[in-house]
């Protein structure tokens, strides 16, 4: 059963990869070893202080509140694929028209937490990367194509409030942090899933170099010209005048000229047309095929036997001078002497 079931979500996934024809490849397939959380300022090393009730468990929190600012993480990996953009669910929301998020990467290392110890949450380096999030709704958009995962292909960001000093990110630059908010601000978002994180599928790998050789044996074309420029060539002399006997036309010699036997023309194979062979009608039985084999039989032997070739013995020609039996009897015979010859 086990074994059916990962068959039958092998086939899906890959049919999803070709039917689909989207170059986006969402989190549940993608993302791996995903972990959030959220520090706040008012939480000191060790405490045990309840966060707001605004925010969801295992969720994320920036406030730009003076002396209750809030910040939140969030690491992730993804496998084949790059260029993320990922989409917080925001679960509520103070003041939205002055939410103002700006994401950098992260410099130091941190562990998921929910309104944790403020001396540990993780230290933004926005030099090496850094975004704006653009909140629309229930939702915002965080680009982070531009940034550049770690050795083990681990994105880690920070998210804090545009308040805060801000430094200079390198190039490609980034979109412009957005200004500082007229008052303060306070967004919480659902703790985030795969499905929260969509990347672009990898590039495909290079083509192969084409052969130098072929199989064959002529020389395939090069695509680069590594041969080295020539130096460029010099005006031709003026050639001199040709005298009157070069000028003279050269006598025709006796050339043979081999002649090349002409190809014999291809054999061009005649379809013979063959006789169709007599079939028996089906319904035909065995017994009926002897009947009519007996009669075909004595059908030849009636006509052989009354045929002249079928009678016993020979039968004399008859010459002009042969009467038939009965006119001979009919004819009286005259005695006497002939007459004489003159």
């Amino acid at each position: 059963m086990k074994r059916s079931l990962r068959l039958a979500t092998v086939v899906a996934m890959a049919a999803g990869a070709i039917l689909g024809g989207s170059p986006d490849i969402y989190g549940a397939s993608a993302v791996s070893s995903l972990a959030s959380g959220s520090w706040w300022q008012v939480q000191p090393d060790g405490g045990q202080v309840p966060p707001p009730p605004s925010v969801p468990p295992k969720g994320m929190w920036v406030d730009s509140s003076p002396n209750d600012e809030a910040v939140s993480a969030i690491r992730f990996r993804l496998m084949d694929a790059a260029a993320p953009v990922m989409h917080l669910r925001v679960h509520q929301s103070q003041n939205p028209s002055s939410v103002a998020v700006v994401v950098c990467a992260t410099a130091s290392s941190w562990q998921p937490a929910t309104a944790g110890a403020w001396s540990a949450r993780p230290k933004p380096d926005c030099q090496a990367g850094q975004a704006v999030g653009q909140v629309n709704g229930s939702q915002m958009t965080v680009d982070l194509s531009g940034f550049t995962p770690g050795s083990d292909g681990m994105y880690s960001v920070v998210l804090e409030p545009a308040s805060q000093p801000v430094a200079a990110s390198p190039v490609p630059a980034p979109a412009p942090a957005p200004a500082p908010p007229a008052q303060p601000f306070d967004i919480t978002f659902e703790q985030p899933a795969p499905t929260d994180i969509s990347a672009t599928a990898s590039s495909p790998a290079a083509m192969p170099a084409p052969l130098t050789n072929p199989v064959d044996g002529s020389a395939a074309p090069s695509a680069v010209d590594t041969s080295t420029p020539s130096a460029p060539a010099q005006a031709p002399l003026a050639a001199p005048e040709p005298s009157a006997a070069e000028l003279q036309p050269p006598l025709p010699a006796a050339v043979s000229t081999p002649t090349t036997a002409a190809p014999a023309p291809a054999r061009v194979p005649v379809a013979r047309p063959r006789l169709a062979a007599v079939k028996a009608p089906k319904g035909m039985s065995r017994r009926v095929r002897y009947l009519l084999a007996v009669i075909l039989i004595d059908l030849a032997l009636w006509t052989y036997f009354r045929s002249p070739l079928g009678t016993s013995g020979t039968r004399p020609r008859l010459t002009l001078y042969d009467l038939p039996d009965g006119a001979a009897a009919a004819v009286p015979v005259r005695a006497g002497r002939a007459p004489s010859l003159r």
